[in-house]
């Protein structure tokens, strides 16, 4: 009998990203014209904040990251209809609806510009490409640079808006992490 009532309740409280899209939208849209009343603000906001923990959201830098990107790939386009079935699939995959990370959510973005670009009308005419054939990710062609091809250093523009004192730290730092990539190190 639990069971069974652990499935209804799971069928009928599903978080949907659509619905945590929607409520971000809300947001977005509040404006303060709409409420003669400070009291009237106060509670179309607590409303929404409401709204928003019922989602299972917390408010991280994480979870604003993923919103805006999510909101910026639209709904129209090919991409974005992938994209966005794609999230959708991913939080619907997981019993406690978490939200996707950041990281997860560009990941899902390039696999989806990397289907469209491979299912684009020119892409067609070529045979099928091969693990030799392909071209990298345009994350990593944006990544992968020859040394012969960086500029060279400008330390005056590094170190702009840096103390004095902390120069000798700032420049350090640069010698650690100069021409690494962000994400692996």
């Amino acid at each position: 009998m639990s069971q069974m009532h652990e499935l209804v309740t799971k069928k009928f409280k599903t978080v949907s990203r659509a619905a945590q899209m929607n409520t971000w939208h809300k947001f977005k849209a509040f404006n303060l014209a709409d409420y003669p009343s400070s009291a009237g603000i106060a509670s179309k906001l607590r409303n929404l904040a409401t709204e928003w923990k019922s989602l299972k959201l917390t408010f991280t830098e994480d979870t604003f990251l993923g919103f805006v990107l999510q909101d910026s790939v639209g709904q129209t386009s090919p991409l974005a209809k992938d994209f966005n079935n794609r999230v959708e699939s991913l939080v619907q995959a997981d019993p406690k609806n978490p939200t996707p990370t950041f990281e997860k959510l560009i990941h899902l973005l390039e696999i989806c510009r990397q289907q469209q670009s491979l299912s684009a009308p020119h892409a067609s005419h070529t045979s099928t490409p091969s693990i030799f054939t392909q071209q990298p990710s345009s994350v990593l062609q944006s990544t992968l640079q020859f040394p012969d091809s960086l500029p060279a250093f400008d330390q005056e523009a590094y170190l702009q808006g840096i103390h004095p004192d902390d120069s000798a730290e700032a420049l350090n730092c640069y010698s650690v992490t100069a021409n690494r990539c962000w994400s692996c190190g």
